[in-house]
């Protein structure tokens, strides 16, 4: 199908709503075309499953500039990756105990607790913390806020699975 033609058969639809899809060959409502401003209609060319489908395709015959882009931005921001491989972790520890899983911010449990180990109750660098587990994961704890608290990685490691310390400086 030509560009001339596409053209023609969407002034077409546009009254109904709809746009054709040059990549799937059909007409679709406009609601499954992404917003694009450079396009006189204000949505893009094809529609988001094609376009995916188009992204996916570029990538695996190319992944080289991705994966150097995705490397220089995990560079660029350690204490990014960081956190988001601890709340990926704990939800993960959670899920797998079929426990309770609640969206943890590390940062907002440092500032409750006022950046204090809440097992030996000295004080934690923001930087060098880790978010504990009152009750752990692997004895049916829930990965929440009322389960969570700050603490030295090497205490929180030394712990471990125990409860007996697990009740100094509850809350």
């Amino acid at each position: 199908m030509t560009r001339a033609e596409i053209i023609r058969l969407n002034r077409e639809l546009r009254p109904q709503g709809e746009k054709w899809c040059p990549g799937c060959e059909t007409a679709k409502p406009l609601t499954e075309f992404p917003k694009n401003r450079a396009h006189k209609d204000g949505h893009a060319g094809i529609c988001s499953k094609c376009n995916a489908a188009e992204c996916r395709a570029k990538h695996a015959a190319n992944p080289e500039p991705y994966r150097e882009r995705a490397c220089a931005w995990q560079r660029e921001h350690p204490e990014a990756v960081r956190l988001r491989a601890r709340k990926a972790a704990s939800a993960r520890r959670a899920r797998v105990r079929d426990a309770f899983v609640e969206d943890i911010d590390p940062q907002v449990v440092y500032e409750r607790d006022e950046g204090v180990c809440g097992i030996c109750l000295d004080p934690v660098e923001r930087d060098e913390f880790d978010v504990d587990h009152i009750v752990p994961l692997a004895l049916g704890g829930e990965h929440s806020y009322e389960n969570v608290r700050t603490s030295h990685a090497s205490c929180n490691r030394q712990r471990g699975r125990s409860v007996s310390l697990a009740t100094v400086n509850v809350g």
